[in-house]
């Protein structure tokens, strides 16, 4: 009953509205001629990854900034009455309200998901347009790996061949259209070598359309193209799915900015970036030294545009905090531009890690490496003023109890008694020699952001919990929540003692 008191009908609605309107024709004008472009639209609270939930104050400019920048880049067709969105995140959220600003000011018809029924849905309803978050986009690549497994020795190892070939074909075709994630421009010989790769590859990029139909079949089989904001694509999914077929562009937007700053195109999907700047945005790079950076250079992401809110709400400290004088909206992000005026983004200012010996690393990087392993679901490096770095890992319980039943372990055992932790010296070893294959210095990683320990969690992270309704990991909590077990006195977690068990 009390449910049914605060329930409206769209057709109960637009009949009141029209008696409405009946009774004073002049309603609606009048209505639009109170609302000015500069008045408060929404408030939309932060998700508190990094500290306290704010209120962030976007006016109707705002929004409309990002609609008139936005929308054009989705290259929707207004008179195809088949166009569909597939939508799986809260409608609420800044970056799926202001995508549904878009696709409604091109007439396109919505779908509502979940994450649960994702799949099925994407398989069901068949889009033509999807946007997402990086943790939705890791959970397909997951499933589609876990689903390669089941195939034979022969598919899997055909599967494997075509997508290290069309891995290597887009990276150099990349190339060859100058949209290559590197802070050097291309030699001419490179540019020669590389165009001809792309055209002696050329018939078997069109066999692989046959090869990786599960892929695309796995996404409805009609998707244009997918987007993925709320953070950068890990580089491994980002590769896989362009390299697969589906054209999987990364965005780039805060709260703060009603989300959209910077993001890649259809037409310019540069692999490993986030891509240029929207119309009407400057965008500039700031280093350590309070002076803009050189290309190539790291710094803070630094934004001024119409889409840069008002303020926080009764919260001017804050505000001053990430707005300057001058109106330039400091993102905390840490990135750099490249050679070909893509953005890169490389960590967050805030989490960035300084060990007891003076060395600086991001933890984002280490931790998405991480991530690539299928027993590893969420992964949280720690270790400020510390020797070394501890990874507070979550475990994927299906691949954990898939390995204990190969080692004739029971899965009760590996659980240390009163404690949410794994420990058992099989899995720790496990995970070892997984960090050790993942971090290394042939993937990119310094000997010094190699784990040193790992704290295994009998748990998953949920949302509302460890996670954001769009699965970030909120690190202070998650630090906080997990104190007891990453600061055991005179206890090593990557012990391997077989006589612990």
């Amino acid at each position: 009953e009390v449910l049914a008191g605060r329930t409206f009908f769209y057709a109960d609605i637009m009949k009141e509205g029209g008696v409405a309107l009946k009774n004073d024709p002049e309603l609606y004008d009048n209505m639009v001629k109170s609302v000015s472009p500069e008045d408060l639209a929404s408030l939309v609270y932060t998700s508190g990854t990094s500290g306290n939930p704010k209120g962030v104050m976007l006016t109707h400019a705002n929004f409309l900034h990002n609609v008139h920048a936005l929308a054009p880049l989705l290259w929707i067709d207004i008179d195809n009455p088949d166009e569909l969105s597939v939508s799986v995140l809260p409608s609420w959220h800044v970056y799926e309200r202001t995508y549904e600003y878009c696709i409604a000011s091109r007439r396109m018809a919505i779908y509502y998901s979940s994450i649960q029924t994702l799949g099925e849905d994407l398989v069901n309803e068949k889009p033509t347009l999807v946007a997402s978050v990086p943790r939705i986009w890791e959970s397909v690549f997951s499933n589609i790996k876990k689903k390669v497994e089941k195939e034979g020795a022969v598919k899997r190892t055909v599967f494997g061949y075509f997508m290290s070939l069309t891995r290597r074909r887009l990276l150099a075709l990349n190339t060859v259209k100058g949209h290559i994630s590197t802070t050097k421009k291309a030699a001419m010989f490179s540019i020669i070598i590389n165009a001809v790769f792309v055209v002696l590859s050329h018939p078997i990029y069109i066999l692989s359309k046959v090869i990786f139909k599960p892929v695309t079949g796995a996404l409805g089989g009609r998707l244009r193209a997918s987007f993925s904001g709320g953070g950068s694509l890990p580089l491994s999914v980002d590769q896989f799915f362009n390299a697969a077929g589906v054209k999987l562009v990364n965005a780039y937007g805060m709260t703060e900015a009603s989300p959209g700053m910077i993001t890649r195109r259809l037409d310019r999907n540069t692999i490993g970036t986030i891509g240029v700047p929207l119309i009407e945005t400057e965008v500039r790079i700031i280093t350590e030294e309070g002076r803009s950076a050189w290309v190539g250079e790291h710094g803070v992401i630094f934004v001024r545009g119409p889409q840069v809110m008002q303020g926080y709400y009764k919260n001017p400290e804050a505000t001053k905090e990430v707005i300057t004088p001058k109106g330039w909206l400091n993102t905390g992000d840490l990135g750099y531009v490249t050679a070909y005026g893509d953005y890169v983004i490389t960590g967050r200012a805030k989490s960035t890690i300084v060990l007891m010996g003076g060395e600086n690393l991001e933890p984002e990087p280490i931790e998405e490496k991480l991530q690539e392993s299928d027993l590893i679901d969420h992964a949280v490096v720690i270790g400020q003023d510390k020797k070394g770095l501890t990874a507070l890992i979550a475990l994927n319980e299906e691949k954990l109890k898939a390995l204990a039943g190969n080692w004739k372990i029971s899965f009760d055992d590996m659980v240390l008694k009163g404690e949410d932790i794994i420990k058992h010296w099989k899995v720790t070893e496990f995970i070892q020699k997984e960090g050790k294959r993942l971090i290394n210095r042939g993937t990119g990683f310094k000997p010094f952001e190699q784990i040193q320990h790992f704290v295994l969690l009998n748990r998953k992270f949920s949302v509302g919990d460890e996670l954001t309704q769009t699965l970030k990991v909120k690190r202070k909590h998650v630090e906080k929540k997990y104190k007891h077990l990453i600061d055991i006195p005179g206890h090593s977690h990557n012990k391997t003692d077989k006589k612990d068990n």
